[in-house]
């Protein structure tokens, strides 16, 4: 019977151009059979290895595979390559492709209207598109159906530096982190990354770890890999700083045959150390004769001293900063460290002493420890005499870290000076300067403490004191004021402004951010602190990290401390894991938050990891429609989260409702097998045949689910077959 109405088929297609097909570029009022393509797979890595295999299905209207056809399997678009390996082989053994192709290949027939070829992906990223013809059709032109198959880029290099700016003392370091994935999201485990300064000095030393036993295979790593327990993709090196400031770019690469890969990152390398000066009174008296030098013939010079990140350097000695004139009269002895409560604040003091000259003098001050030697000018003027006059105005500095942050423990030096009108100082007042905190958050230390002169032991007129940051989740200012009262009783104030910035929340790196389910995996977060600030609690562990939702657990909290899975002792990197086990719900996201426990009042950061479908199943019905009272074959397309095939998985076939049963149980196979007839074209692709059997009395719909029982949750999808008029 069925070759009958073949013949009467042909007969009809051969006398009338009003018949068509379905999904192809002929359509006409009347359908007699249908031509439709589909692969396995349609997102493959361009890495010249991945593959699909490529299905046509023809069908008639009645419900009847049409076989013995010539279909033709063309790379109509992109890089691909196209063959046809023996019928029920292993696709994922090597050496079965066949011979292979880069334009087209005749589809192998193994019944019920399936016809078959492979396709290996190219190593040019794109779109590549399949035309399935049908060459022996009495159509023209032919019945045509395609398929598009994205290739990704095979690799792909994230690069996050813990430091940007470093000092020039040949010391100070920067940890350099590759995250290595591939096109499809997972991470890439022996990758030869290579890490290399193209530009600027300095030198790259490998950050190597590996926790796999020894006489594993896979034991050795590469010089940049780091292997901790469980978790891969993450290549780590250490840049070392030049003696010299400018600029070093690094250079990150993949260099695989078919995509190499390069990514940059730049390093600043700034001077260790940055001076700044000011003094007080900038105008003194000369000498009379050879009189002992008085207060008014003495000016204070402060000098801050930052490092290259901002901070104010507190501990150097008399070694260390050199304080000359290099033009005009006068000399520059005395050296301290101005403290508070016994504490440094990075801000030193010489002291400038007239001669009988006048006029103006240059004073140069050199930071000799530093490699870039770095050094500053000021002028002090000479005049013939002063006399200080009534308290008139209040000259104030400050000095902070730059920048100086709201992060309650940050201080800053303010100084104070009473002048009278012509900016003489005014010194032996009866009463200390007053300091108070007009607006802003934070804490002063009201009552001033005097400098003295370090030559003569006697009182500057200058008075010091000591302001600290309080919280704020935004930049702010805060306005200090600084009051001096008069023997008069006459009350003189000033006042100057302190830029305060927010601490930055710290970037999260959650690496792999997506990860499979149904087994043990475990997640890196790299917490980088992007402020680059140290803070002076004593949390060994500054950040925590909590799971708000989802399921998992952080089996080490982060730290800083070189152990694992820290990396680099000291930098600006903590480090945490998070893991899942096999029970673990999958297609959801995990939120996990994290605290910077070192900082009181500064919010939260937020971040978040997926954890991937068990497994996700299209299914396709040949022939569609189906003949009542034969037999319809199902054939299902399983992917894990990552989109490859899901392999060695067990799939049932079952019947939801209409007049259908199952055959072999339910059971679908991905082995090269037959059930009842119907053959698995390759084995391990990822596409898993069925079957059920449709009654003969069947009408209208038939609906039939597919389970996969191997993950926890087994996971479903319903097909629905048309049943042929």
């Amino acid at each position: 019977m069925k070759r009958l109405f073949y013949s009467m088929l042909w007969g009809a297609l051969m006398l009338s151009l009003m018949f068509g097909i379905s999904n192809a570029k002929a359509n006409t009022q009347s359908v007699l059979y249908g031509l439709r393509a589909e692969a396995t797979l349609t997102t493959l890595l361009a890495n010249g290895d991945n593959s699909t295999t490529l299905y046509a299905f023809l069908t008639s209207e009645n419900g009847s595979g049409i076989d013995g056809e010539r279909v033709r399997f063309a790379l109509q678009e992109g890089r691909a390559y196209l063959s046809t390996p023996q019928v029920g082989s292993i696709a994922t053994l090597s050496g079965n492709q066949g011979q292979e192709t880069e334009i087209a290949v005749d589809g192998v027939n193994i019944g019920n209207g399936v016809y078959v070829a492979r396709m290996r992906a190219g190593t040019v990223a794109g779109t590549v598109t399949i035309a399935a013809e049908w060459l022996s059709s009495p159509d023209n032109p032919i019945p045509v159906a395609t398929v598009s198959i994205d290739l990704v880029t095979a690799e792909q290099i994230t690069v996050r530096v813990d430091d940007t700016d470093v000092v020039n003392d040949g010391v100070d370091t920067a940890t350099i982190i590759a995250y290595v994935v591939d096109g499809l999201g997972r991470p890439v485990e022996n990758a030869d990354v290579r890490f290399r300064i193209v530009n600027g000095a300095g030198t790259i030393t490998p950050i190597t770890r590996s926790t796999r036993p020894a006489d594993s295979s896979t034991a050795a790593t590469l010089p940049y890999e780091v292997m901790i327990e469980g978790t891969r993709g993450r290549y780590a090196a250490l840049y070392r700083s030049a003696t010299t400031p400018g600029q070093a770019t690094i250079e990150v690469s993949l260099p695989t045959i078919t995509n190499p890969i390069r990514a940059t990152t730049t390093i600043n390398v700034v001077e260790a150390s940055n001076l700044s000066a000011v003094a007080l009174p900038v105008t003194v008296g000369r000498l009379s004769g050879n009189s002992r030098p008085k207060p008014e013939n003495t000016s204070v010079i402060l000098v801050a001293v930052r490092d290259g990140d901002g901070d104010l350097v507190s501990g150097l000695g008399a070694n260390d900063l050199e304080a000359d004139i290099i033009s005009g009269p006068g000399d520059v002895v005395g050296f301290d460290e101005i403290t508070i409560n016994g504490e440094g604040t990075g801000v030193y003091s010489f002291t400038f002493i007239a001669s009988e000259i006048t006029g103006p003098s240059v004073i140069q001050i050199v930071d000799v420890q530093s490699p870039g030697v770095p050094r500053t000018e000021l002028t002090i003027n000479t005049v013939t005499e002063v006399s200080p006059g009534i308290i008139d105005r209040v000259v104030l500095e400050s000095f902070a870290d730059e920048p100086f942050f709201s992060d309650g423990e940050s201080e800053a030096l303010i100084v104070a000076l009473a002048t009278d009108v012509d900016g003489n100082a005014i010194r032996g007042l009866e009463d200390a300067a007053e300091f108070s905190l007009i607006t802003g958050q934070g804490r002063i230390q009201e009552r001033g403490t005097e400098i003295l002169n370090s030559l003569t032991r006697e009182g500057t007129g200058i008075y010091v004191s000591q302001y600290t940051s309080g919280t704020a989740g935004r930049d702010t200012t805060v306005d200090i004021r600084a009051t001096f009262s008069a023997t008069n009783g006459d009350v003189v104030t000033g006042t100057t402004v302190l830029d305060l910035s927010t601490l930055r929340e710290p970037e999260v790196v959650v690496f792999p951010n997506t990860i499979p389910t149904n087994r043990v995996v475990r997640s890196v977060i790299d917490i980088y602190d992007v402020n680059d600030q140290f803070l002076n609690s004593n949390i060994t562990n500054r950040y925590s990290v909590n799971i708000e939702a989802g399921p998992g657990e952080i089996i080490t909290q982060p730290n800083d401390d070189g152990i694992f899975p820290d990396l680099v002792a000291g930098d600006n990197i903590s480090s945490a894991i998070y893991e899942i086990n096999e029970q673990a719900a999958s297609n959801q996201n995990v939120q996990l938050r994290i605290t910077d426990r070192g900082i009181a009042g500064i919010g939260t950061t937020d971040a978040n990891l997926s954890i991937g479908a068990e497994t996700r199943i299209l299914a396709v019905v040949s022939p569609d429609p189906a003949d009542a009272g034969e037999m319809a074959e199902i054939i299902a397309f399983a992917q894990d989260e990552f989109g490859l095939p899901a392999i060695g998985h067990e799939l049932v076939v079952t019947v939801v409702s209409g007049s259908a049963s199952i055959v072999n149980g339910g059971r679908m196979v991905d082995d090269g097998s037959n059930i009842l007839g119907f053959r698995d074209a390759f084995g391990d692709d990822g596409a898993y045949v069925g079957a059920v059997d449709i009654s003969g009395v069947a009408t209208g719909t038939v609906v039939v689910r597919i389970t996969d029982l191997t993950p926890p949750s087994q996971p479903s999808t319903d097909v629905i077959i048309t049943i042929a008029r």
